[in-house]
């Protein structure tokens, strides 16, 4: 009986372990779920706004032509070599007859291997593609091997381009999130600690049985 607890502790010691792994890697972004407000955020082009509106974001302005830039910097944490980057959004108020308007996404980040910043396009929607009201959940996972280890090496930028008036659009924004990609190592580190347990507890039992 006793063997056995020390394995179960072993192995939950294992599991936090690596929860701490991932928690040290924690939430890159500020407030990227708008509960109360819009700080944190960088809004480029004030006479086209981004306002806060129920918990969310809502990039651009309806029937004024130009364009909205909502943006946010952070630092990646050095080491990292991958990027979870994931949020929702939502086409509203009406799709224009005349002019398409354009919703683009982009991750950005430092370099070693170029003297400007890299642009990852994440979303380049035109809005005779757009849904709608109804949200579209984006996702994906960035590789930075070639990340430069410096202050604000990462910004994740909302642009809205609008074409039309007096009708026109806007993005709800919601649940942006990023994330960096747990290391291998706290997987190798959990199942390391699982396997020693393991065969700490089939040692212990040979010797209850011979005995």
């Amino acid at each position: 009986m006793r063997t056995s607890k020390m394995l179960l502790a072993s192995i939950a010691m294992g599991f936090l372990l690596a929860g701490a792994g991932r928690s040290a890697q924690a939430e890159l972004i500020t407030n990227g779920t708008f509960d109360t407000d819009l700080a944190g955020w960088t809004i480029i082009q004030p006479g086209i706004p981004t306002t806060w509106v129920s918990g969310t974001a809502h990039v651009g302005r309806p029937g004024t032509p130009g364009i909205s830039i909502f943006e946010q910097s952070f630092d990646i944490p050095i080491g990292t070599e991958a990027l979870s980057i994931s949020f929702d959004y939502e086409w509203q108020v009406m799709a224009p007859v005349e002019f398409e308007d354009s919703f683009l996404a982009e991750f950005v980040y430092q370099s070693t291997t170029a003297p400007d910043p890299k642009t990852v396009t994440l979303v380049d929607q035109g809005s005779d593609d757009g849904v709608f009201g109804s949200p579209t959940a984006f996702s994906t996972i960035i590789s930075l091997i070639d990340l430069d280890n410096i202050s604000d090496n990462g910004t994740i930028r909302f642009t809205l381009t609008e074409n039309n008036s007096p009708v026109g659009t806007r993005i709800e924004l919601d649940n942006v999130i990023v994330n960096p990609v747990p290391e291998p190592s706290t997987y190798a580190g959990l199942v390391g600690i699982t396997c020693v347990s393991l065969l700490a507890y089939s040692w212990r039992s040979k010797r209850q049985q011979v005995a």
